[in-house]
């Protein structure tokens, strides 16, 4: 198979580990296709994908593209369900967008076990978000907590619970959150307050007002499950937590993995393991980690 170029797009974007995984599977499967990391900011979509020549395979897209992206392509059911995508791959016929966060979700917790849900806590209620419940969805959750600072910004994902058939219901941060069989968490490290187990490098900013964050603590008592999704910084924290509790714990990587493997699939047509996506992104955030500390020393 001939050269072809493919990117992840976001802004930010420079924390991606996606080059890594993508480039790892490619060698796999004896490529000789490229990867990078684009920053693309948040107005700039639609004029970047209209720019790509015909080299261009595919793109895996982040925040805060995954809505726009749902527009620029030929969608499947999934993508029309959620009204979000994050994969965008040129075909003979046209480009189509696909959402294979959703099915990374499913892959994800079943790589650790985890085969059925009947109730899922989601911390946070954006475009991540709404793929997380349409994954969980698909393990029989029948019932949904979203949590978030606002009860109007969660209305799409309350209304993607009831084209699901999962009833759902909304409440804020700074509430006790009820006991689930799964808590997955799409918000970035800022919303907890980690209290006595705050990070050293951890940079809180400002005082926060009431009602904006949530107490780490705490949520990881009301579920057997802890899944946080977000991988940058390292490590997360609820996990740090979860695994004192002696919780079944998913992290950002597992879904990275789960997510990608899916997309090299879909852009190549050939399939690469999990494993091989996990451990490319485990080295490379491995080598950061370490750049890091010298840069501290």
């Amino acid at each position: 198979m001939s050269s072809r170029h493919c990117a992840v797009i976001g802004h930010p974007i420079a924390h991606s580990l996606s080059p890594a995984m993508h480039r790892a599977a490619y060698r796999d499967l004896g490529l000789d296709w490229s990867f990078d990391a684009v920053d693309v900011a948040s107005d700039g979509l639609t004029d970047f994908v209209a720019g790509l020549d015909e080299s261009w395979r595919g793109l895996a897209v982040t925040m805060p593209h995954k809505q726009e992206l749902a527009g620029l392509g030929e969608p499947d059911e999934l993508v029309r369900l959620l009204g979000v995508a994050n994969t965008w791959v040129r075909t003979t016929s046209g480009p189509v967008v696909r959402n294979t966060d959703a099915s990374g979700v499913c892959d994800a917790l079943r790589q650790a076990g985890v085969h059925r849900v009947s109730s899922v806590t989601v911390l946070g209620a954006g475009a991540t978000a709404r793929s997380v419940l349409a994954g969980a969805a698909r393990l029989g959750v029948r019932s949904a907590t979203i949590v978030s600072r606002s009860h109007v910004r969660s209305q799409q994902t309350l209304a993607l619970a009831s084209a699901l058939g999962v009833t759902a219901h909304w409440q804020p941060l700074d509430e006790p959150l009820a006991p689930a069989d799964l808590l997955v968490s799409t918000l970035p490290r800022q919303a907890f307050d980690e209290g006595e187990h705050r990070s050293p490098d951890f940079d809180g900013g400002e005082h926060r007002s009431p009602g904006t964050t949530l107490r780490a603590s705490r949520a990881v008592t009301c579920a057997p499950v802890i899944f946080d999704v977000v991988y940058d910084p390292w490590p997360p924290v609820l996990l740090d937590l979860a695994r004192q509790e002696n919780k079944v714990c998913i992290d950002g990587l597992d879904l990275l993995a789960a997510q990608g493997s899916r997309q090299v699939e879909i852009m190549t047509g050939q399939q690469v393991t999990m494993t091989t996506m996990r451990q490319a992104a485990r080295t490379e955030l491995a080598r950061r980690m370490t750049r890091r500390s010298e840069e501290r020393c």
